[in-house]
């Protein structure tokens, strides 16, 4: 809340949180990621690249979902990353092992 009036917004990350996740992404090993880190859409997409970038160059495997988070990040090349247009059925899929369109396709 430092710096934000009362009435305010907070409409991105600032500097000390897109600190904070790239370091815990330089010791992950496996990262799931659904969503921009603010409002991407007004303008807001520094710390969203910033910590896209810290993903790409990790050894961490990632999956990374949603078709706004992969707009955010277009033009960051990700070496180990399984990238999804959709977010929420990513979410359920990894959640449950399937998904209700995917079950008449299996084979019995």
């Amino acid at each position: 809340k430092d710096g934000v009036p009362e009435n305010g917004a907070m409409l991105h990350i600032g500097p000390r949180s897109v600190a904070l996740l790239k370091q815990q992404i330089a010791n992950a090993r496996f990262i799931v990621w659904n969503g921009p880190l603010g409002e991407y859409e007004k303008g807001f997409s520094e710390g969203t690249t910033e910590v896209a970038r810290a993903i790409a160059i990790s050894p961490a495997h990632a999956i990374i979902g949603g078709g706004n988070t992969l707009e955010a990040v277009k033009g960051v090349s990700f070496g180990n990353a399984f990238l999804s247009t959709g977010g929420g059925a990513m979410l359920e899929f990894l959640a449950r092992g399937t998904l209700v369109g995917l079950e008449p396709l299996k084979m019995t």
